[in-house]
């Protein structure tokens, strides 16, 4: 029910007395988060005192940089590796990719060890990575080990290195059991670049905004590129062929133009106004840092030395 008074004096001191109980409770929020903010203890990577250890962890991360960057086609050739062909005139089924040796030569963990080694052991890895990262944030090994996934990307959006392998497992399978002529296959590898670039331009998982946007411009590339590449063939005629290929170029100095020009701002940045490469970010953090010490004033509230 609604409180009512014999007065209008009384209204406004009850309003009034609501009003400064809200504004203190409100400063006292701020001011418990601000003293936790500089208590808060800061915890930093600790280096391992063993150069052998060190030199094991960059090893660690030598063998999944290396494994990143080559399990596209890696796994692509060892997918093709686990199908067959029947031969038209035999009918004897041998290897896709290795024509000269039968299937019936090749067992079954010959087949099924190749794929567990290169698409079920990379995705597992990356999962075990990003939660060991998780709850050990400030160990050497977390940081270092598996930095050729995270290095690039914002704390929050380490999910985007696994989603990195997925596609990368994606294109290799579509390009692995499925023929050159398959409408499906250009169709879902289509697909799966639209949905990259949908995904790095909703949700900017890298660290550096040029960073999101050069990634996006690449996969627009891409599609342009890829669909560019289904209009011609060996049979086309030579003014398609010259039109896909002067399209083809076009898309790669613009890509090149967009890449370079970003990568001149930073250099620009940093050599020439001798700012630092990560300035928007370090400016947003004082923009904050300036609210909210301007909020904690405004509410009798000093952010160093408590209350006023």
């Amino acid at each position: 029910p609604a409180t009512t008074f014999d007065s209008e004096e009384e209204q406004c001191e009850a309003l009034h007395d609501e009003a400064a109980a809200t504004a203190a409770a409100h400063a006292a929020d701020l001011e418990a988060r601000e003293r936790a903010y500089h208590n808060a203890e800061v915890k930093l990577v600790a280096i391992p005192s063993s150069m052998l250890k060190i030199y094991a962890i960059q090893l660690n991360y030598f063998f999944w940089s290396v494994l990143s960057y080559t399990l596209m086609p890696v796994s692509a050739f060892v997918l093709a590796a686990s199908t067959c062909v029947a031969d038209p005139v035999t009918g004897v089924k041998y290897i896709r990719n290795l024509p000269y040796l039968r299937c019936s030569e090749v067992s079954t963990a010959e087949k099924v060890i190749p794929i567990l080694v290169y698409t079920v052991m990379p995705l597992a890895a990356v999962v075990a990575a990003i939660v060991y990262v998780e709850r050990h944030p400030t160990s050497y090994f977390a940081n270092i080990g598996f930095s050729c996934w995270f290095d690039s990307l914002r704390s929050k959006a380490r999910y985007y290195a696994l989603f990195v392998m997925c596609r990368k497992l994606a294109i290799a399978i579509l390009c692995g059991l499925l023929p050159m002529t398959a409408i499906w296959r250009h169709v879902a590898i289509i697909a799966v670049f639209v949905l990259s670039a949908f995904l790095v331009f909703a949700k900017r998982p890298f660290l550096h905004v040029q960073t999101s946007h050069c990634d996006t411009v690449a996969y627009g590339a891409l599609i342009i590129m890829y669909a560019d590449s289904l209009l011609v063939s060996e049979d086309s005629p030579a003014p398609q062929r010259a039109f896909a290929g002067v399209v083809f170029i076009i898309i790669v100095l613009a890509v090149l133009a967009f890449i370079l020009g970003n990568v001149a701002e930073a250099v620009w940045r940093v050599f020439w106004r001798g700012e630092w490469h990560d300035q928007r970010l370090r400016d947003v953090a004082e923009a904050q840092a300036r609210s909210t010490y301007k909020a904690l004033e405004q509410n009798g509230v000093n952010p160093l030395f408590g209350d006023v």
